[in-house]
């Protein structure tokens, strides 16, 4: 990822206080500044260009897209929309409407099933199989045979950010289970993965693994209740722990570079996280989740990776503008 830091290097950038902080973004900042990078946190309601000369913009917009009808949201798009228009030799990390295409989980369930092709030589890799309810329907068994889902099914809301309630989860191991959840629901399949996550974080053409505990193997049961769960603090409510030495071995870097490249493709991402887990019987990947903007949680020396790759954008977007 090396990279030349322009002199006079200036870094607008826009999240949420919450997100910096959960990230501890403000080291960031100060590493940035030690390196002699002027950063500047942009205020999204006031006029972006009276902020600064800005070489590129870092923008978290995930937030306000999954609800473009509330007047506060709109009107921060809307400026951001005015900007990037206005203000064409300025490089945005990463564009509006790439963001847009993984803030709704059907959507990028959707869009990954689209993609899987894509991935050549990658033969070791599925998406997972899923479907939409907007209401609990009467004959709920066969709307799951259609989809070839079988219990336990893993129950989640369509909205994949932008509040608490997202990354409020559940599991559902029968269909009295199931028909206590209120719709809409996205369903996906529970895959056993011997509780193996595998969490990789992408940076431009740089990517990294980090295998994290997660849920144990789980059956269909017809007297189990639900399982309810927030996937942030997914083992607070857990029993049960697994020794690192006990995870199964991470995807092959050629099949982790192939996905990558081919979601950075299709999405125009850069700044993206995806999850992985296999199927302790197939041995297959099945890719479960994908968002934007990820906490970078684990990765070595991430302000000085990302100030590289904030120069290696900058740097192209200008050479393309040339040739324009």
């Amino acid at each position: 990822m090396a990279s030349t830091i322009p002199t006079d290097f200036h870094v607008g950038f826009q999240m949420l206080a919450s997100k910096m902080k959960k990230m501890g973004f403000d080291e960031v900042v100060t590493f940035f500044t030690s390196k002699g990078v002027q950063c500047t946190r942009i205020d999204p309601q006031r006029p972006i260009a009276e902020q600064g000369d800005f070489d590129v913009a870092l923008v978290k917009l995930t937030d306000y897209l999954v609800d473009e009808t509330d007047a506060e949201s709109r009107k921060i798009l809307e400026n951001w929309k005015n900007y990037t228009e206005t203000h064409p030799e300025v490089c945005i990390v990463d564009p509006m409407e790439s963001q847009r295409l993984v803030i709704d989980r059907l959507d990028t369930c959707k869009m990954l099933q689209t993609i899987h092709s894509e991935m050549d030589g990658v033969a070791n890799v599925r998406t997972s199989r899923f479907i939409e309810l907007r209401e609990i329907p009467a004959e709920l068994s066969s709307v799951l045979a259609g989809a070839e889902l079988s219990y336990p099914i893993i129950c989640k809301t369509l909205a994949a950010c932008g509040s608490a309630e997202s990354h409020d989860m559940g599991i559902a191991f029968n269909e009295d289970g199931l028909r206590a959840f209120a719709a809409p629901l996205l369903l996906q399949e529970y895959v056993n993965h011997d509780r193996s996550l595998f969490k990789v974080f992408t940076l431009g053409d740089w990517f990294d693994v980090v295998t994290r505990s997660s849920l144990p193997n789980l059956e269909a049961d017809d007297s189990r209740e639900n399982w309810l769960f927030n996937s942030q603090g997914l083992n607070l409510n857990i029993k049960g722990t697994k020794d690192e030495s006990d995870f199964l071995d991470p995807p092959s870097t050629e099949c982790l570079r192939s996905i990558t490249r081919t979601l950075s493709k299709c999405l125009g991402l850069t700044l993206f996280g995806f999850d992985l887990v296999t199927d302790n019987k197939t041995g297959k990947h099945v890719i479960i989740d994908i968002n934007y903007f990820p906490g970078y949680s684990g990765v070595e020396d991430f302000p000085q990776m990302l100030l590289t790759h904030l120069a290696k954008c900058t740097e192209a977007w200008k050479a393309k503008a040339k040739r324009r």
